[in-house]
């Protein structure tokens, strides 16, 4: 089961994240309507997991309602910054960025105390972030994949600077979600499916707000060339096929974590998701041509590198590994 899980939170999410990518340099607005499948087939898969979650219910629904607004909000601003003229790699590694949002927010609402090594470890993040962006400052999407017109070019800035904001957002709103899931938690019980469940099945009337987008992404799905493959021409588009393809890999990847975090520790899911971050970047730059210069290498071990030191990934191997060895010893 472990190395299933493992097979599905690297393949599965790469695999997402390369579907994502691709469906985005396509042209259109897809984006949305891959959320909206997500959020149909999450609940789905926490209920074929978990079929007790609607008899047996821990958590009231009235204290899902902001983690529901929240979780919504970030997802279609994540939706909207991919069209900002933003490298898909910055794209992917500004997510790190929760971990020092999730220190500054926890110092400043919960009082909690860092130890300083957790600091300079965040310092350390902080600066990748900041080095790896100003490395991609210069990027231009590539001719046809850039929209003519946006309403953000109203602003007296550039698209590129309106994405960096619009993350910023999203990275401290997802810290501050990450919070009140933990202070659920702690009153009701790590019940992660069943919050799996209702987050996901109460987001989708919120979807109203973007049925335009997805329709109009569903009508381009169905109106496209059908994919033909060794001469025999499919009854799907390449588009329907790229669309369930990176649908089917979401749930896997979601599902994965859902079941590393309560089958193997702390240590090991820290080091296989800072294994898919690196995966993620590499395969951005080989499989799309991404710049991917010394900057950004540098930077990202700086990231990767802060965010295990700030988890005490090192301290808690030699730990494991030492017990390990006394056990045999004896």
């Amino acid at each position: 089961m472990t190395i299933a899980c493992v097979a599905g939170a690297l393949g599965g999410c790469s695999a997402s994240m390369i579907g994502i990518e691709s469906l985005s340099s396509d042209g259109g607005n897809f984006m949305h309507l891959v959320t909206f499948v997500t959020f149909l087939l999450a609940p789905i898969s926490a209920l074929w997991a978990d079929p007790t979650i609607l008899k047996h219910k821990f958590i009231p629904l009235t204290s899902y309602i902001l983690l529901v607004f929240m979780f919504f909000i970030v997802s279609v601003v994540n939706n909207q910054t991919v069209y900002f003229d933003m490298p898909f790699p910055l794209f992917i590694i500004l997510r790190s960025g929760t971990l020092v949002a999730s220190v500054l927010l926890s110092s400043i609402l919960l009082r909690r105390v860092y130890s300083w090594t957790k600091i300079i470890a965040v310092l350390a993040v902080t600066v990748g972030l900041i080095v790896f962006t100003l490395a991609s400052s210069n990027y231009q999407p590539p001719v046809g994949r850039r929209a003519e017109f946006m309403w953000i070019d109203y602003l007296p800035w550039s698209r590129f600077t309106t994405g960096i904001l619009a993350q910023l957002f999203c990275i401290f709103v997802s810290a501050y979600l990450g919070i009140k899931q933990e202070s659920l938690f702690g009153i009701y019980g790590k019940k992660s499916d069943e919050m799996m469940f209702y987050v996901h099945i109460l987001s989708l009337p919120l979807f109203a707000f973007v049925w335009t987008d997805i329709t109009k992404a569903i009508r381009v799905i169905f109106e496209s060339e059908k994919q033909i493959i060794a001469g025999v021409q499919l009854p799907v588009s390449s588009l329907m096929m790229k669309m369930i393809a990176v649908s089917a890999f979401q749930i896997i990847c979601v599902r994965s974590i859902y079941r590393l975090s309560s089958a193997v520790s702390n240590l090991s899911l820290n080091m296989i998701l800072a294994l898919r971050k690196f995966l993620n970047l590499f395969l951005s730059a080989a499989v799309f041509g991404n710049e991917f210069n010394v900057y950004h290498f540098g930077s990202s071990v700086l990231i990767i590198g802060g965010s295990m030191m700030f988890y005490d990934v090192w301290g808690q191997f030699k730990h494991y590994y030492g017990k390990k060895k006394a056990v045999k010893t004896e």
